[in-house]
């Protein structure tokens, strides 16, 4: 289908145990240079495969989440967008966010997440703080057009739909809020 999916897994914490991705918050005390081994990666699909270089996207679930926006905001010279699930910007991401160009966000969580809040914990950013960030940087309208999926299936599920519009480009940013 014309596409490379690569699959990495992060190393387990020297203190912790478990496998994680070195982000800042939770991960801290872990020396790995996780954002060396991901430019490693890149690197070595750049000499070993013909594809196009700026269509390098990065997604995660939890600490990948993290990890995706950890990525957009220190490898941003090689990611082209993000999708974010279940995780959020940890305070060491977000104070030191710079990054190289308006990078699309998608952001899939959880309002009554008990694992990484919706609305933040000590260590890292709420999902608010983190998507007006990137829309900001982004130059989106602050406003964003919002909708909802109704509940299909009688469980009392609604996913609420926000979609932010770069000014100018129409670059999309997604929140899905279920």
């Amino acid at each position: 289908n014309n596409f490379l999916a690569i699959f990495p897994q992060g190393t387990v914490h020297p203190t912790k145990g478990g496998t994680h991705w070195n982000i800042g918050a939770f991960t801290s005390g872990s020396s790995v240079n996780d954002l060396g081994f991901i430019q490693y990666i890149i690197d070595w699909l750049k000499d070993t495969y013909n594809f196009n270089h700026d269509r390098i996207y990065a997604n995660g679930m939890s600490n990948g989440g993290f990890m995706s926006y950890h990525l957009a905001c220190y490898l941003g010279h090689e990611i082209a967008a993000i999708a974010s699930v279940t995780g959020s910007m940890s305070d060491y991401t977000y104070n030191g966010c710079s990054p190289d160009h308006p990078t699309a966000v998608m952001q899939i969580h959880g309002a009554n997440d008990a694992v990484i809040p919706f609305d933040g914990a000590y260590g890292f950013r709420s999902i608010p703080e983190s998507i007006e960030f990137w829309t900001q940087y982004n130059n989106c309208d602050p406003v964003p057009e919002t909708f909802s999926i109704q509940d299909n299936y009688n469980d009392v599920m609604v996913v609420d739909i926000m979609k932010y519009i770069q000014i100018g480009k129409m670059l999309l940013m997604l929140n899905y809020i279920c």
